[in-house]
């Protein structure tokens, strides 16, 4: 499997996620990949719009499994909290999932903030020929922005709906496609 992007800038918090914001002009950039990501032939999802402590609630109650815990060391969460079962030992998104994973719990133990008011996104949805994980620390603030890890089964399928079919050249110039 392939996934989409590196990134080369070591100001970015992620080796493996497009860094995005959030709002171009008046355009909710996040709102429209997550909708779109969902229609897809076929896709299976979670989505989690949710303050910390219900989100880490929610996600425990979907997946019989703990998100990593805020401010901890990400070198020491384990596994991929629920996620590796629910796409199925079969999944061949399976190797990319615990590269992508490692990348994303870095990212949340420092963003995640337990007692925070504000609310998070975390997405995360499967299809055949694709897997995409997205987190917003601050839900869908404009100003902001989210993270997007992507793969992929081999080349991007005709019509499949992708980050770039929303945004524009807002990114911090570090990715490049696999």
């Amino acid at each position: 499997m392939t996934i989409r992007t590196k990134n080369s800038n070591p100001k970015n918090d992620s080796q493996w996620a497009r860094h995005r914001s959030i709002t171009k002009g008046t355009q909710n950039q996040l709102e429209n990949v997550i909708k779109a990501l969902k229609a897809q032939r076929g896709a299976t999802y979670r989505h989690f719009d949710l303050r910390p402590k219900e989100l880490r609630n929610e996600w425990s109650e979907k997946f019989d499994q703990s998100l990593p815990v805020f401010n901890a060391n990400a070198l020491t969460f384990k596994g991929t909290a629920g996620i590796a079962d629910w796409l199925g030992a079969a999944s061949p998104f399976i190797t990319d999932l615990k590269t992508i994973w490692r990348d994303f719990a870095k990212i949340f133990v420092r963003r995640s903030d337990d007692a925070g008011k504000t609310k998070q996104v975390l997405f995360v949805c499967y299809t055949s020929t694709n897997f995409d994980l997205i987190y917003s620390k601050w839900g869908t603030t404009p100003n902001h922005k989210f993270f997007h890890w992507a793969a992929t089964v081999d080349a991007v399928p005709k019509g499949r709906a992708t980050i770039d079919d929303f945004l524009d050249s807002d990114d911090l110039g570090d990715e490049s496609e696999m």
